[in-house]
């Protein structure tokens, strides 16, 4: 519980760099997530291999993005 309570450790920083890094590192948590859920719904038998792959690719996008922001 009180780990849901507290901000996340880097938002505490008033910098807008290290406000900035802790946004990139989110987004990086976010993508892996989206990653093993996609692996988890497949071997699960929940999505077929081409919308694992659809949705690899989107995720693959959107990583490309993120990183020309960068």
């Amino acid at each position: 519980k009180e780990r849901l309570t507290k901000p996340y450790p880097g938002m505490e920083q008033t910098d807008h760099e290290g406000n900035e890094d802790v946004r990139l590192e989110l987004h990086w948590i976010a993508v892996q997530a989206e990653r093993d859920e996609v692996q988890a719904l497949y071997e699960r038998g929940e999505i077929t291999r081409d919308i694992a792959n659809g949705l690899r690719r989107i995720i693959r996008d959107r990583e490309a993005s993120i990183l020309e922001q960068e």
